[in-house]
């Protein structure tokens, strides 16, 4: 017996699609998997990073960060339904500077959420 062409045909371009379809479905997941589920994923430090080499002075960095625009900070560490205000502050040990980024989350806790070292 011997096989038609046109099935063997269709057999083939169903194989191909198939395949196609399976790599666009692994594209997605790939794409969603950057999300951890924690509240840092409401941050972004590339765009701090971005933001950080904009600014002229560390008040313009702050302010920067804290607004709402830049899509940078979506923080409610607190969960108050607010998004929460990123201060930073400046240590200086010898030459090296170490800007901690930190929400306040209570009248006596705050949370260092980064640190940019120069």
């Amino acid at each position: 017996m011997r096989a038609n062409p046109l099935s063997f045909l269709l057999i083939a371009l169903f194989s191909l699609f198939s395949t196609v379809a399976l790599v666009a479905q692994d594209d997605d997941a790939e794409m969603t998997t950057d999300s951890t589920g924690l509240p840092g994923d409401n941050f972004s430090l590339e765009g701090a990073m971005d933001l950080f080499k904009q600014a002229s002075s560390l008040e313009d960095f702050e302010k920067m960060l804290n607004t709402e625009d830049n899509n940078v900070n979506n923080l409610d560490l607190n969960e108050d339904g607010e998004i929460d205000y990123i201060r930073e502050m400046d240590n200086m040990e010898g030459d090296v500077h170490a800007i901690v980024l930190q929400v306040p989350v209570s009248e006596k806790e705050s949370q260092d959420i980064a640190v940019i070292e120069i």
